[in-house]
């Protein structure tokens, strides 16, 4: 889920759902208002569950984050 400039929207709720095999990040939120991510279950994902960028009044509680793992290389490092 991406979401990105939701700053003259209501209220955003993401709750009791869940997130598996993410190739990238689960949620990647920036510059949005009045954001509740809460009781969710995020699982296997690459790099970072979630990431966020200028938040305001944003809540993330009860979530349950599981197995991130880092991308595999291209040069075997």
């Amino acid at each position: 889920v991406k979401l990105q400039n939701l700053t003259g929207t209501q209220n955003i709720l993401i709750q009791k759902s869940s997130f598996v095999y993410c190739r990238s990040y689960c949620i990647d939120i920036t510059n949005i208002n009045n954001a509740v991510i809460q009781n969710n279950v995020f699982y296997n994902a690459r790099v970072k569950h979630v990431r966020g960028a200028k938040l305001n009044n944003f809540i993330f509680a009860n979530n349950l984050l599981v197995s991130a793992t880092y991308r595999p290389s291209l040069f075997g490092k």
